[in-house]
């Protein structure tokens, strides 16, 4: 009961950092009138033409949504033959831990975007993401030094999920053109 509250928490955190960015994005794109075109014909745009964070989020193109390939992953790994499910708890953990890592990394660089409202919300999303690290670095721990079925599990879900994090150093045209303006950060660095 703890670790569903622990991991429901860190979720509720996430998408309040979701929520942080896409009202942002929809601030900057309504502010440019060319770029509110681009969106105006969007389902959820508001009579005004206008666009909101659900605008964003629910009614963009598919083709619009982005994520690296570890995010959508089946949420099962390597289990053992006595398994009776296909989810395995190490998989979740590894992938939080993961994420997580990368995400210390992105937030804390953010933090000195030229765009303050940027920087304002990786400030407070880099408080909220070392706790989900350490939480998760936590699990990893208790998990390798633990049993030998716990310590096989872990490194089972790391093997598994490792190979993903190449895509993290692999930025989009987009994320250089933030990189290059100073509102973003190129994480190859």
């Amino acid at each position: 009961l703890e670790e569903d509250i622990a991991l429901s928490n860190n979720s509720l955190d996430l998408i309040g950092q979701a929520r942080l960015l896409y009202q942002h994005a929809a601030a900057l794109i309504n502010s440019n009138g060319a770029e509110a075109q681009r969106f105006a014909h969007l389902q959820g745009a508001r009579q005004d033409g206008r666009i909101t964070e659900d605008t964003l989020a629910y009614f963009r193109d598919t083709a619009e949504f982005r994520n690296h390939t570890l995010m959508e992953l089946p949420h099962h790994g390597p289990l053992v033959g006595y398994a009776v499910s296909e989810r395995d708890y190490a998989v979740t953990i590894a992938r939080n831990f993961l994420v997580s890592a990368l995400m210390v990394l992105a937030w804390d660089r953010l933090q000195t975007s030229k765009d303050p409202q940027l920087a304002g919300i990786a400030a407070k999303s880099l408080k909220e993401v070392r706790y989900h690290l350490r939480h998760a670095g936590d699990w990893l721990v208790r998990f390798g030094d633990g049993t030998e079925e716990s310590h096989h599990r872990a490194q089972a879900a790391l093997d598994h999920l490792l190979p993903y994090c190449e895509a993290f150093w692999h930025p989009s045209p987009a994320e250089l053109a933030a990189a290059a303006d100073g509102s973003g950060v190129d994480l190859r660095t």
